[in-house]
């Protein structure tokens, strides 16, 4: 059922003033500089989402964080696991040669802080949610995810028909928590509580033409106006020209680096040149609190979700409480070794690629190939060895609104809920946790033909879970305001 093309003009009138209003924005394409900014590609109204399968992901936060923390006491074994795909991706190399490096140093590490972020779809065919990917770099948009739900419960609050407002709120805002994170690691670095804040810096490691820049932007304001930390952005140039290592403490501009947060340097394609890696390499080998550090990146890999589907790796990993994680994997496989099950999982990829989704290790959206693509790239038999095999997720679709640059577009979408946390943990025998936490929720919405779905990337549009039995999954959210 369409709706009315009014209520669509003055909801749109609607988000597009809140979103100017809360810094609901991103930077505009079209120019090196990218100075303008515009709304970011929003659900004009909120999206379904299967009430249990919601509280179920929210539930085992604390629990993914713990199997990172288990993965990082035995980073050796990871490590190992990724000597072979690391000596042909030069990316992954590299990543391993900074991490021995770190590890042959002279000067300890304090701790690492991750902010992670746990991506899953609600799967139609089981009816379950299953997991789509694990980030624990750079993992964004938990910011304009807060400010999309404030902004739906603006509209909800309008709305002539009544609307379940428990099923829309959320409480916990990454926008506040993200921040305290900060500075709970800037108190471990200087191992004190309550630090003085002219003591040392964040330095947060950006791309030159970064787009997200209030998803960043706010979360450093409320660290300033909260904790009264200094920030300082850097891209790799400039951290080579004004950054100076001393017995362990790095220096960038003269000023103390207590915390590296990187929202850059997630992907392969952020290293353009061997200075970049030269100054990831500097960054490392500081003492500096990393969020995340080079080796909780490696967990992010695609390769390490491949290896934790083997029931024997898993095992390696596993803790007492983490047997209910394991039921979101999907199947997923490795292709570079020439065994009987190997060259069955390729046989069926091919006759079926629908089923399935192929996956380099890139990160950012816009690298995986999906149907005859599959079929294209298994017959290069020789580079094989760059992918995972996932089996594919068929989320429930359902009728949306969505907006990017003032432009609508409404029809059959799906969505995926990211779910935060957050982990400080001290680099002492224990690998002690100072913090353990789920800090809240994004989500992200779609055309159904879409297979992508990167916000920035140009696929994907923030959203906000309205939470509904599974009766009501397809239905299509609306408030008449």
């Amino acid at each position: 059922m369409e709706t009315s093309l009014d209520l669509i003009e003055k909801v749109k009138q609607e988000v597009t003033t809140c979103c100017e209003e809360s810094r609901v924005s991103v930077k505009m394409e079209g120019t090196e500089e990218c100075k303008e900014c515009v709304h970011a590609p929003i659900s004009l109204f909120p999206s379904p989402f299967e009430k249990k399968a919601f509280e179920k992901v929210e539930s085992v936060q604390v629990g993914m964080n713990q199997l990172c923390v288990n993965m990082m006491k035995n980073i050796t074994r990871v490590k190992e696991l990724l000597s072979e795909i690391g000596e042909k991706d030069e990316c992954i190399g590299n990543m391993l040669r900074i991490s021995k490096a770190v590890e042959q140093s002279d000067y300890k590490q304090k701790g690492y802080l991750g902010i992670i972020r746990s991506d899953y779809m609600y799967d139609s065919e089981t009816n379950e949610p299953k997991l789509i990917e694990v980030n624990t770099i750079a993992s964004s948009f938990g910011v304009l995810a807060w400010g999309a739900n404030q902004i739906h419960q603006v509209l909800a609050e309008k709305s002539s028909t009544e609307i379940d407002m428990s099923r829309l709120k959320r409480t916990k805002n990454p926008s506040v928590l993200i921040p305290e994170g900060l500075k709970q690691a800037y108190d471990l670095y200087f191992d004190t509580e309550n630090a003085d804040p002219s003591l040392g810096i964040v330095l947060l490691i950006c791309g030159k033409n970064e787009r997200n820049v209030n998803d960043i932007g706010i979360l450093i304001d409320n660290l300033e106006s909260t904790y009264q930390i200094k920030t300082k952005y850097a891209d790799f140039d400039q951290v080579n020209a004004n950054s100076e290592a001393k017995e362990g403490k790095l220096f960038y501009e003269g000023q103390e680096v207590a915390i590296i947060y990187y929202r850059h340097g997630y992907d392969s394609s952020n290293y353009e040149k061997e200075s970049d890696w030269t100054a990831r390499e500097t960054l490392e080998l500081s003492q500096a609190i990393k969020c995340p550090s080079i080796d909780l990146q490696l967990l992010t890999l695609k390769k390490v979700q491949e290896f934790l589907s083997s029931e024997s790796i898993w095992q390696e990993f596993n803790g007492t409480d983490l047997e209910d994680i394991r039921t979101f994997f999907t199947g997923m496989w490795g292709l570079s070794e020439d065994t009987e099950e190997t060259r069955a999982i390729i046989q069926e990829a091919k006759e079926h690629p629908e089923k399935f989704v192929l996956k380099p290790q890139r990160e950012g959206g816009g690298h995986n190939f999906f149907g005859d693509q599959i079929k294209e790239e298994l017959e290069k038999k020789d580079e094989l060895w760059q992918y995972s095999l996932m089996a594919r997720i068929f989320p429930v679709s359902f009728r949306a609104i969505l907006m990017r640059e003032g432009k609508i577009w409404e029809g059959e979408s799906v969505s995926e809920v990211g779910i935060f946390g957050k982990l400080l943990v001290k680099l002492d025998e224990e690998h002690t946790q100072v913090k353990n936490e789920e800090i809240g929720c994004m989500m992200r919405t779609k055309p159904s033909n879409t297979d992508e779905g990167g916000v920035n990337a140009g696929y994907a549009y923030v959203d906000c879970p309205y939470l509904v039995e599974e009766e009501d999954i397809h239905k299509q959210i609306i408030f008449d305001i």
